[in-house]
């Protein structure tokens, strides 16, 4: 008939004030109304403490304060958040957990891109150099994250661009990178109206006006391989071959590709800069992870040496650039 049987009351941190008990308690997850503890799979919470039981396995990001406390529940605010899982915090009450790294990626964006992308670029590098102080690791995450592909090494570069495994399968040409963050909405169409990446903060030899932290990362994690160096030499080898073809061969002076968009050497030379710095990181030049972030800013910014006037000498003896829109 629709009549109410039943109902129980808590408390923000889940402590009963009274109604019908039943085996399904505060926020629908199971109770132990009387050890006053509520199961929330990896974790139990304290209704009374408003803590966990136990601490969080995961760190938390530095620039994300409220996710450093690893006993809080729901960032201690309860009315607006909850945690149903035990490691990580429902923000907006779909029942699916946020991750704050991703959060974050999406506030540096929202915050720098087209402002200083390159800085952008280096804070995120900062954020996963303290999260995950190994290169293999660091180079996965950071490559999921620009490039749409959890890749380094060779092969990364053909990774980012098509959906290998489709082609193989059925010879269809997929764009798999446009899962990463910031790519432009003229390569990539479900990205329009989000942030996006660019150039500026770059040296200007390697300002073309497109997504620069996207290009340098594909030839940085092509070319990276610090466990196996001698694997790197074929990420070497594809990196100046694919370079040659994107700038070169499909520029406005072979094949006209798409009115040679995207070829420039600019692009070029910003390529070779990324290989440079992917070889050092496989030969150990660059130690970790975090020494690689201040790397970036050095080598590829405006006080950076650029391509020392290469970019300068092919654009008067031998202009690829793309013809105006």
């Amino acid at each position: 008939t629709g009549a109410v049987t039943g109902s129980r009351e808590w408390s923000p941190f889940g402590v009963e004030s009274g109604g019908t008990e039943t085996g399904l308690g505060y926020t629908g997850e199971w109770q132990d109304a009387y050890a006053g503890l509520v199961y929330l799979r990896a974790r139990w919470l304290d209704v009374q403490a408003g803590r966990f039981t136990s601490k969080d396995l995961w760190e938390g990001v530095l620039q994300y304060p409220k996710s450093l406390q690893p006993w809080l529940y729901a960032y201690a605010s309860p009315i607006n958040y909850t945690d149903p899982s035990g490691q990580c915090v429902d923000e907006d009450l779909d029942g699916v957990c946020d991750d704050p790294v991703i959060d974050f990626v999406y506030a540096i964006l929202a915050r720098w891109g087209g402002v200083n992308d390159l800085e952008a670029m280096a804070r995120i590098c900062d954020m996963y150099a303290r999260l995950y102080p190994d290169w293999h690791s660091f180079l996965g995450e950071m490559s999921l994250t620009l490039l749409g592909v959890e890749s380094y090494g060779p092969g990364t570069l053909v990774k980012a661009v098509v959906d290998v495994e489709s082609f193989v399968q059925n010879g269809t040409l997929k764009r798999e990178g446009c899962s990463g963050f910031g790519r432009e909405p003229r390569d990539c169409k479900n990205n329009n109206g989000s942030p996006y990446f660019g150039d500026e903060g770059f040296h200007l030899d390697y300002q073309d006006g497109h997504n620069q932290p996207y290009h340098v990362w594909g030839f940085i994690a092509e070319t990276a391989f610090p466990l196996y160096p001698e694997i790197a030499v074929d990420g070497i080898c594809i990196g100046h071959a694919g370079n040659i073809f994107h700038d070169i061969v499909q520029s406005r002076r072979f094949l006209n590709a798409d009115n040679g968009y995207g070829a420039s050497w600019q692009d070029y030379f910003l390529s070779h800069a990324g290989m440079e710095i992917g070889t050092a990181i496989s030969i150990g030049v660059i130690p970790s992870p975090k020494d690689l972030c201040q790397v970036l800013r050095d080598r590829l910014g405006t006080t950076g040496p650029g391509s020392c006037g290469a970019v300068q000498w092919w654009e008067e003896h031998w202009d690829i650039a793309p013809l105006a829109e």
